[in-house]
């Protein structure tokens, strides 16, 4: 993965690892930090609305049904981390970091 963001081409992560069994976002992996970490690369924080409708975790029949939407958020830079480099837990306030960008995303009209 980390050749692949040092060659330029982008990286679709999913940085809660699972589905939700409420269809609210949960906590990050820490896992999504270390890459920030390594690669100091931009984040693109970007949120799908309808997939719970459309395929909640434990079904395993798609709901064709809801409309999905995808919403791109503001990129975060590496100079938006610095103050996650201070906790104690870096990698773990990285990855919180890039959620709340991704939950503050609204849906569109």
């Amino acid at each position: 993965v980390l050749q692949i963001l040092k060659r330029g081409y982008p990286v679709l992560m999913f940085p809660e690892g699972t589905r939700s069994i409420t269809g609210i976002p949960q906590r990050a992996k820490k896992g999504v930090g270390l890459f920030v970490v390594r690669s100091g690369v931009p984040v693109v924080p970007v949120r799908i609305f309808g997939t719970f409708e459309a395929l909640p975790k434990g079904k395993h029949f798609l709901n064709f049904k809801p409309r999905l939407s995808i919403i791109y958020g503001k990129p975060l830079y590496p100079q938006d981390f610095e103050a996650c480099r201070q906790e104690e837990d870096c990698l773990q306030a990285i990855s919180d970091r890039i959620m709340q960008s991704i939950c503050q995303i609204q849906p569109r009209g």
